[in-house]
C-alpha cells in the first residue's frame, strides 16, 4: 500500500512540476502580429488576434493563427496558416526571414463540392470569376496544345 501512495504522489509532483500550461490553461495564446520575427519574441503554437498586422488581406478584429517555427529564433523560418474567425476562407505562407512575404488563400469546396476561383461563393463545381482580363488561358510548351471538352450524356 506504501508503494502505491509514493507512486501516486510521485506522479502528482511530477505532473505539477513538469506540465506545460499555456495562457490560462488554453493551448491559444494572444499575438497580434504574424509577422513578428524569432528573436522578437516569436514562437510556435496557436493564437487568436485582436488588432490583426501583418495577415492576409485588411481585417476585422478576429484571427486563428497556426505558427510553426524553426528552433533557432534569429532564423525567421516559420510555416504559417490563418483564417478569420467571420469566414471560411483559410491562407497559407512560409516566411523566409521576411514577415511581409505574402500569403497565398487555400482552395477549398463547399459542402455541394463545388471549387471557387475569383469568388467566395460558388455555384459550379468549377466556378472562375474575372473581373478583367482573360477568363482562362492554357499553355503548354510542347509539340500539343489543346483542350477537349465532353458532355457526360
Amino acid at each position: 500500500m506504501k508503494k502505491i501512495y509514493a507512486v501516486a504522489i510521485l506522479m502528482i509532483v511530477f505532473n505539477k512540476g513538469y506540465s506545460q500550461v499555456w495562457g490560462d490553461s488554453s493551448r491559444t495564446e494572444i499575438r497580434n502580429d504574424a509577422g513578428l520575427q524569432g528573436n522578437a519574441g516569436a514562437k510556435s503554437g496557436f493564437f487568436q488576434t485582436i488588432n490583426p498586422i501583418n495577415y492576409p488581406k485588411p481585417a476585422l478584429a478576429w484571427w486563428h493563427l497556426l505558427d510553426v517555427r524553426h528552433s533557432n529564433p534569429v532564423n525567421n523560418f516559420a510555416m504559417q496558416f490563418a483564417g478569420e474567425f467571420f469566414d471560411q476562407d483559410l491562407y497559407f505562407r512560409k516566411v523566409d526571414n521576411n514577415p511581409a512575404q505574402p500569403w497565398s488563400r487555400i482552395l477549398t469546396e463547399d459542402p455541394d463540392g463545388d471549387v471557387g476561383i475569383g469568388t467566395t461563393d460558388p455555384i459550379y463545381p468549377l466556378h472562375i470569376k474575372a473581373t478583367q482580363g482573360f477568363l482562362l488561358n492554357l499553355e503548354n510548351s510542347g509539340s500539343f496544345s489543346g483542350l477537349r471538352m465532353q458532355a457526360s450524356s
